[in-house]
């Protein structure tokens, strides 16, 4: 059996790293898979709800009280009247005013997005927003403002799934992803904000500070098929909107450990306890970056973990009984992204790895040009 992370790795390197031979010019190919449905929720525009501007005036309301369509107009108020939400005055416009209808759907859409966002803009500064995971779709809002946000992922699916934000160059859509995807023209346009895996009914969080622009979220995860969860419609559209929120306004939380990402090695400050850790992982390299996490068996050591490596590249079938590691944590940054992530480590000897390859080094794995370490957590 072959590595289960091998394939999303490969897939995220063929489909979002810049690799040597240039940036693409445009979409590669024609896609290999259906776009997926749209994201419930709001339609991103802010649509203001002041339905009480338009309310008629009392005259109106008493021509309208005297003209031969009082008949229709009662039928209608007493409908708006069963809806708590509105007025008085506004049941007499909506009789009146077609608008109205239109504002009620928009209205409905936004507390359906409500719904699944927790605080935009709380306390802390920091934006709080979930997201469901099931096969093979996202569920969540369309939209949220820029700055530091923290992503709560709920995978209610039966199989592990991810929550990847990828931000997109301008002029970039949804629909270049997935030529992407299923061509073979790595793109230059796209920048890797992290994100979280989560097994089946647990839940997942990761806080990162967001740009304004167009994003997709994307899973990775594998399927008992072997096709990456994004290949099978787990990929959606994410704006992110400007805000007034500054740097000074938000209160960032105390990490336990920091992991900095360079070329090409990573750069751990402070040990990494047992026990729930807060990680602040950044990359202040100049090429994209993995923390690829695995926690070594009882017994096993890095020289089996350097043979396991050497046998996959090689092309070699390994059972899954017979691999030194099992995987514990994963997320990739581009340059000059950071971020936050809580784990909960157990006592034992863990394997940081980072499998991107070098455009700058003939596609050279990061790992062969230094990039593998292991820590120990007590």
């Amino acid at each position: 059996m072959r590595l289960k992370w091998l394939l999303p790795i490969l897939m995220l390197v063929l489909a979002l790293v810049v690799v040597a031979c240039g940036p693409d010019d445009g979409p590669v190919g024609e896609p290999g898979i259906e776009a997926p449905t749209a994201v419930p929720g709001t339609d991103g525009e802010g649509t203001d709800l002041g339905v009480a501007e338009e309310t008629a005036s009392p005259e109106a309301e008493m021509t309208a009280a005297v003209t031969p369509e009082v008949e229709a107009t009662e039928a209608m108020t007493a409908e708006v009247e069963a809806t708590d939400s509105v007025t008085t005055e506004v049941d007499a416009t909506a009789a009146v005013t077609p608008e109205v209808e239109p504002t009620e759907a928009m209205t409905v859409e936004v507390e359906a997005t409500d719904a699944l966002t927790s605080e935009i803009g709380g306390e802390s500064g920091i934006n709080e927003v979930t997201f469901i995971g099931t096969e093979y779709a996202f569920e969540g809002p369309a939209s949220v403002p820029a700055g530091w946000t923290r992503f709560t992922f709920e995978n209610q699916g039966e199989l592990p799934h991810d929550l990847q934000p990828v931000y997109l160059e301008e002029g970039r859509t949804l629909s270049d992803v997935m030529t992407a995807l299923a061509g073979e023209g790595p793109p230059d346009w796209v920048k890797l904000y992290g994100g979280v895996s989560a097994q089946p009914g647990e839940t997942e969080s990761f806080l990162v500070d967001l740009e304004p622009g167009n994003y997709v979220l994307i899973s990775f995860g594998e399927a008992e098929s072997g096709l990456p969860d994004a290949a099978q419609g787990m990929i959606a559209e994410l704006t992110v909107t400007e805000t007034d929120t500054v740097a000074a306004d938000v209160e960032l939380p105390e990490a336990d450990a920091e992991i900095n990402m360079v070329d090409f090695a990573f750069n751990v400050e402070d040990e990494i306890q047992s026990g729930e850790q807060l990680l602040y992982v950044t990359n202040t390299g100049t090429e994209l970056h993995e923390l690829i996490v695995f926690r070594l068996k009882e017994g096993r050591t890095m020289e089996d973990v350097q043979a396991v490596l050497e046998q996959e590249m090689a092309g070699e079938q390994i059972a899954e009984e017979d691999l030194p590691m099992d995987f514990f944590y994963g997320t990739q940054l581009s340059p000059g992204v950071e971020m936050y992530a809580t784990q909960d480590f157990e006592p034992g000897i863990y394997v940081f790895i980072c499998f991107i390859p070098s455009p700058e080094n003939d596609m050279t794995p990061h790992y062969e040009l230094g990039m593998i370490d292991q820590v120990v957590v007590e």
